[in-house]
């Protein structure tokens, strides 16, 4: 009598084109049941059983495989503004930014409108004059002396109202007080 058994965990899993973890998974869900036996506390497999390619079965007629992780440019996604408002839910829901009945409303006509505004605000900063960051400081600190100057001056111009030279008296004689 020969042992059916024959495949350590590793062999078993190479053989099916999955990891040593995905076969334990299977088995302690129960879908190996039959397939293995334990011997010195070491899991053995057979190659007998109903499923020898694959443990999930045929793709029955009519269902799809989910296409997950596909390529851009295998999608079959061909609008690159679909593209990217997919790309904008699943950015949301990701840092979860948006409820999902918020998410649902994201459209490519959004995407637009803001493709719109950037090239507004481009515009606008192309019309103002180009100063480097030495000019722009420059013409800061030229503000804040002119402000200063300007202080000053409206200072001396208050104190020069209001001073009285000593050799120089003011006027404030009556005329009836004058005795010549």
């Amino acid at each position: 009598m020969t042992n059916k058994f024959i495949y350590t965990a590793q062999e078993y899993a190479a053989k099916h084109q999955i990891t040593a973890s995905a076969l334990r998974k299977r088995r302690l869900s129960g879908k190996l049941d039959g397939l293995y036996e334990i011997r010195n506390k070491m899991y053995f497999y057979t190659d007998d059983g109903p499923n020898k390619d694959s443990f999930t079965g045929k793709i029955v007629s009519g269902a799809t495989k989910k296409r997950r992780n596909v390529p851009r440019h295998l999608s079959r996604i061909t609008s690159n503004s679909l593209q990217l408002a997919n790309d904008l839910k699943q950015m949301f829901r990701i840092n979860r930014k948006l409820k999902e009945s918020e998410i649902e409303h994201i459209t490519p006509d959004i995407i637009q409108v803001a493709k719109e505004r950037h090239q507004q605000k481009i515009l606008e900063k192309m019309k103002e004059p180009f100063l480097s960051n030495h000019d722009l400081m420059m013409q800061q600190q030229q503000k804040m002396v002119d402000k200063h100057l300007i202080e000053q001056d409206q200072r001396f111009e208050e104190e020069n109202k209001n001073f009285s030279s000593p050799l120089e008296p003011k006027n404030d004689v009556n005329e009836r007080d004058v005795y010549f």
